[in-house]
């Protein structure tokens, strides 16, 4: 998407704009029911400690994304509401976690705050966690809580 706000839709005029929103608020829904979405302040701050995945978050994604998910506009993404976030597919949100994301550029001014990359970030000597690794995981936790 950076690619997408950095060569293109940046540059769109308010014709443009109108032409896409009209174009897309044309088109079907993708799905029926997109599941309960997150509320706001549930959560996180309340018990940081109790769960591994809110304790790295704590620890690697607060600063930026908040205790609330809700980030610092207009710099620092929002997860509320995130599309990465919410689509069944996590492919995207996967790519970002573990890449990064490079630099948006707005009328020739750089984001100060790119997403940084957590693959190898600290260590390279680990081995890659594998699909089945998680999978094996996940069927073993999924009746605990």
């Amino acid at each position: 998407m950076t690619e997408v706000v950095n060569n293109s839709s940046q540059h769109l005029t308010e014709q443009d704009l109108r032409a896409v929103a009209v174009y897309l608020k044309s088109l079907p829904g993708a799905r029926d029911d997109d599941g309960a979405h997150f509320q706001p302040g549930a959560g996180l701050a309340t018990s940081l400690s109790d769960n591994r995945g809110r304790l790295l978050y704590a620890n690697h994604c607060l600063q930026c994304h908040g205790a609330n998910g809700q980030g610092r506009a207009p710099w620092l993404a929002p997860l509320v509401g995130n599309p990465n976030v919410l689509e069944p597919d996590p492919s995207s949100l996967i790519n970002v976690t573990l890449n990064g994301t490079p630099f948006i550029v707005l009328h020739g001014i750089p984001s100060p705050f790119p997403m940084p990359g957590f693959r190898s970030a600290w260590h390279k000597e680990g081995s890659s966690v594998t699909a089945e690794q998680v999978k094996k995981i996940r069927g073993a936790t999924q009746g605990s809580h």
